[in-house]
């Protein structure tokens, strides 16, 4: 009876969070590569084809981006008679008429991240049987204001969160019951047709898995590994051979990587007054101000995100645009043939500046943590929590972190790891802040136990 009550108690309060953050939301497309998202949406639901171009798929040339967030505004759309007639129109306009086209669908990012609480609240209840520990990942979640404060773009990272907490929840799950593993398996896919870095996460996994399984003899392992591949397997591959029917290429985006990359590759050629900088720069609250108000605007301008010739410029916008010219000039032609010229140029150069590139890691890890809220307490009991989970071989524990253990450590090393791409590593950092605080308490109250006495001997 007991649970019910946390139950019925965590959904009416989470209805209530969602419904004030939906009725507060911004009606606003400032997001990174809203127009594309949008455009892609529109022809789904206008055109019934998935595509930027309006006349065929066939007609773009390449794979587009991931279509999980263009599919859910689709949706959003067939609820939503304005977005669907104003989407692209109001894309960046100031027209007045466009004042509230996107609020519905920012009142859906916030119902997305209020889910991704509740998520948390059930992995931790399954985790640890206990309701403390679940409220406090439900609150780091749903109250994290850093995250919530930005549900009024038009972007895919709130949905990535809310599939990371999924598929968090399912892998530990799968943990203890390989039957699981089929679900898990769809949602990790859903995920990388979301956010396609987590493509290679679960080809690692599972790789990981299957060596396991073989080289430990562990029939278990071997068994939850198939599972998670026979739900993974015919979603992901189902778009790739869309992909490749339509254009000749198995990737699942197309030309996602190469931009990524190239983005990366700019901080190589960090100075070392730009490298320390960059420390106080990606500081959030009162780093950038600083930096710009005591250094000398020649020591820092590259790390100014819209500077032109800047490391983002140079990377995702002009520096990317001169070598796709320069592969073109090679013979490339479709986007998926620029796409890998492109990439065997950027290795090249990152080859090429290694020692710079290893060296770069640091910052770039640091400026992603700033997405949270709680970092400060997050980032220090995620390390707890991984330790102590390694030690004790708790693989439920080691699951349910691996999505976001995965997204903090990779997104530094193949991106510029700008905050928003580390939201789907929210709900790990939720987990082990819960955790941790709820260990920190247990303490305490141990340490306030008055101590009992041992009984004394007689004669």
């Amino acid at each position: 009876m007991r649970g019910r009550y946390h139950w019925f108690l965590v959904l009416v309060l989470s209805l209530a969070v969602a419904l004030g953050y939906g009725l507060r939301a911004k009606s606003s497309t400032g997001g990174m590569d809203h127009a594309e998202y949008l455009r892609l949406a529109d022809n789904l639901f206008h055109q019934g084809h998935y595509a930027y171009s309006p006349d065929s798929v066939a007609a773009d040339g390449g794979a587009a981006r991931e279509p999980g967030y263009p599919l859910l505004v689709a949706a959003v759309m067939a609820m939503d008679a304005t977005l669907a007639e104003r989407a692209v129109a109001c894309v960046d306009s100031s027209d007045p008429g466009c004042r509230g086209v996107y609020r519905r669908l920012a009142a859906v990012h916030a119902a997305l991240l209020v889910l991704a609480g509740v998520v948390v609240f059930a992995t931790l209840q399954g985790l640890t049987g206990r309701w403390l520990p679940a409220w406090l990942g439900w609150a780091y979640i749903v109250f994290n204001f850093q995250i919530t404060k930005a549900a009024h773009l038009v972007k895919s990272d709130d949905l990535a969160l809310l599939l990371a907490a999924v598929s968090g929840l399912l892998l530990m799950a799968t943990a203890r019951r390989a039957r699981w593993g089929l679900a898990a398996g769809a949602a990790l896919a859903l995920l990388a047709l979301t956010k396609t870095v987590f493509l290679y996460f679960s080809l690692l996994l599972m790789l990981g898995g299957i060596l396991t399984g073989i080289i430990a003899a562990r029939r278990g392992v071997l068994m939850a590994t198939l599972a998670i591949a026979v739900g993974f397997a015919p979603i992901v591959g189902g778009w790739a051979v869309r992909n490749h029917h339509h254009f000749g290429s198995w990737a699942l985006t197309d030309s996602r990587g190469s931009i990524a990359l190239s983005g990366r590759e700019a901080y190589v050629h960090m100075t070392a007054a730009e490298y320390g900088l960059a420390w106080l720069a990606w500081t959030r609250g009162f780093g950038d101000s600083l930096m710009t108000r005591h250094f000398p605007r020649e020591m820092w301008w590259r790390l100014d995100l819209y500077a032109p010739g800047g490391f983002y410029d140079e990377g995702y916008d002009s520096g990317w645009q001169r070598r796709a010219a320069q592969a073109r000039q090679a013979g490339a032609v479709t986007p998926a043939e620029i796409d890998r010229a492109i990439t065997r140029m950027v290795l090249t150069e990152i080859a090429a500046n290694w020692p710079m590139y290893l060296a770069t890691l640091a910052p770039l890890f640091y400026r992603g943590l700033w997405v949270d809220e709680y970092i400060l307490l997050g980032l220090p009991a995620l390390v707890w929590l991984v330790l102590r989970a390694w030690r004790r071989r708790d693989w439920a524990s080691l699951a349910v972190l691996a999505p976001g253990l995965f997204s903090l450590l990779f997104y530094p090393a193949v991106s510029n790891n700008m905050p928003r791409l580390q939201f789907a590593a929210a709900p790990a950092l939720a987990v082990a802040g819960a955790l941790a605080v709820e260990a920190a308490w247990l303490g305490w109250r141990q340490r306030r136990r008055p101590a009992v006495a041992a009984p004394r001997a007689i004669g």
